[in-house]
């Protein structure tokens, strides 16, 4: 147990990139939203398309060079697609990873579906950076798992306001794939309850956790559990 837990907290982010490229993901993982989606290019950033997944959700793809950024938004829960995807949570197998490694059926059935076109998309790429908000985070957490497990490369895979997605098997395996080779970070904004739902799942590491500006009194603290999880909030 102590073994793991120590694994668990040195796959945090080791801090291979530089101010400019994690300024680069975030700014493209903003961008994968429709109403930022117009929001000006990071310095040498070019869109080079929004690929289709399905329940009206898409991935954006930029490059800058030879690097690429594979970009997630969230579910559109207004929509009734996206509201069947994101509670279909049945955990089902990994079909890349070990027997027993169990994830989020929903999204785990939108990456299989779709991983094929997002591979082509990114097939000329030196690096790939993978991110995503909320849902997208999930998303993004499964595009590179796959990914690693078909021994395709990875640069960094970071989530915002991401729910957990497997189980115990599932966050171990993923663990010792990226421990050594991926740059991993998992953020949380606040209070956001976001990541704290799907208790019967379990998250990769623990969190890199930024302040909320709420005013600490007990409606601030209860209406950051209901804000703090905009996209807003971690964008802006």
């Amino acid at each position: 147990m102590k073994k793991l837990v120590c694994l668990i907290i040195g796959i945090q982010a080791h801090g291979l990139l530089t101010p400019l490229e994690e300024l680069k993901i975030k700014e493209s993982a903003a961008r994968a939203y429709r109403n930022r989606s117009m929001r000006p290019q990071t310095i040498g950033m070019e869109l080079i398309g929004n690929l289709g997944l399905g329940d009206d959700i898409t991935a954006r793809i930029e490059r800058d060079g030879t690097d690429y950024y594979v970009s997630f938004p969230g579910m559109r829960l207004r929509k009734k697609e996206g509201i069947a995807t994101s509670f279909d949570f049945v955990p089902v197998r990994h079909p890349s990873l070990e027997h027993g490694a169990r994830a989020h059926r929903g999204w785990s059935n939108m990456i299989r579906r779709n991983y094929a076109d997002l591979d082509n998309a990114v097939a000329s790429a030196d690096r790939v950076f993978i991110q995503g908000h909320s849902a997208g985070g999930a998303l993004a957490l499964l595009y590179g798992t796959s990914r690693l497990s078909r021994g395709r490369l990875v640069t960094s895979i970071y989530t915002f306001g991401s729910p957990a997605i497997g189980n115990t098997e599932f966050r171990d395996q993923v663990a010792l794939m990226i421990q050594d080779s991926v740059e991993y970070k998992r953020v949380i904004y606040g209070n956001d309850i976001v990541p704290k739902m799907l208790p019967w799942y379990t998250h990769i590491d623990l969190p890199h956790t930024i302040k909320s500006s709420r005013s600490i009194t007990l409606f601030g603290y209860v209406r950051s559990f209901l804000c703090d999880h905009s996209d807003n909030n971690y964008f802006s």
